[in-house]
Formats: C-alpha cells, sequence, structure tokens
C-alpha cells in the first residue's frame, strides 16, 4: 500500500481547492468591463499618461499631436509664459 498523500482529498485540501475554484469564477463579475477595455474605452494598461513641460513651439506641436490619440491623458503642464500656460491649459480641457 502507497503512502502517497498528493492524490489524497482531506477536509482541509477539498475547502482550499474549494475556494481558489469559487473565486476564480467570481472574478469576472468583480473586474468592471472598463477596466479590461470593453465597451469603447481603453484599458487603464494602454493609456499613456503625460505631462508638459515648456509647451511653447514643439511642445505644443507635441501636444496638439498626442491629443488627438484617444489613449493618451494629460494630467499636467508647465510653462513659465504664463499665456502659453493658459492656451495649453484650454486646448487639454477643450478636449
Amino acid at each position: 500500500m502507497s503512502d502517497d498523500h498528493s492524490t489524497t482529498l482531506t477536509r482541509r485540501r477539498f475547502l482550499t481547492q474549494g475556494a481558489m475554484a469559487a473565486g476564480a469564477a467570481a472574478l469576472p463579475y468583480c473586474v468592471s468591463a472598463s477596466a479590461l477595455g470593453r465597451g469603447g474605452t481603453v484599458a487603464p494598461s494602454e493609456h499613456i499618461v503625460m505631462g508638459g513641460i515648456g509647451i511653447g513651439g514643439r511642445g505644443s506641436y507635441d501636444l496638439g499631436y498626442m491629443l488627438t490619440h484617444p489613449d493618451v491623458q494629460w494630467v499636467g503642464l508647465c510653462d513659465v509664459v504664463k499665456s502659453k500656460r493658459e492656451g495649453a491649459k484650454n486646448t487639454v480641457d477643450s478636449k
């Protein structure tokens, strides 16, 4: 008679495996569709989060170009020239 415990189903092992199976089955109900990128949204793992420092010249071109992409999110802008900074902020806010 073999003393192989890897195939023996104890009460503790049954409860552990049952809980793991129930958790795996419930996972799709806990994660929202938008977190997975369904329903026309972009999944958070696919977002590009950007900030701009010095928004004059090349920076304003980059800002305008990147705002055309749905997976880009601007979170911050900085420029020492107030008019450029506010103009860039208005551009981001209007998008």
